[in-house]
């Protein structure tokens, strides 16, 4: 947030390597991210600095997608984690399309993230 250049996924990766040395770091991105993972910028290397877990967002996501990202985002024997979670219809794009366009955010983020996004006027200029 504080930074004031273009903030790729592999450098705050590789922030969070450096300050937890000993830890292990995980990646979560929903599915509808996992189709075009390979175009993030160094998105191997994001992979190898991991572990990839997807969350899924579609309610019809298909078999064959599924492998597909499987097969494609699977590097040294080092598949993705899948979630077995409850879907959610909204994306942190619509959520800052919202706060861009003066829209309620209530009941979408918690009470603690909706009040910090408003005290540091986050996203309004993006």
């Amino acid at each position: 947030i504080n930074n004031q250049e273009v903030s790729y996924t592999i450098k705050t990766i590789d922030f969070f390597s450096q300050k937890f040395s000993d830890g292990s770091l995980y990646l979560l991105i929903g599915d509808d991210q996992a189709l075009y993972f390979d175009l993030w910028k160094d998105w191997e290397k994001i992979i190898k600095k991991t572990q990839l877990c997807i969350a899924k967002r579609k309610i019809n996501l298909k078999e064959s997608e599924i492998k597909k990202i499987n097969k494609k985002l699977t590097l040294n024997n080092k598949p993705p984690i899948w979630l077995e979670n409850p879907f959610f219809e909204i994306s942190s794009e619509e959520i800052r399309d919202r706060i861009r366009n003066n829209k309620s955010i209530k009941y979408l983020v918690t009470e603690q993230v909706e009040n910090y996004i408003r005290d540091h006027s986050l996203y309004k200029g993006t």
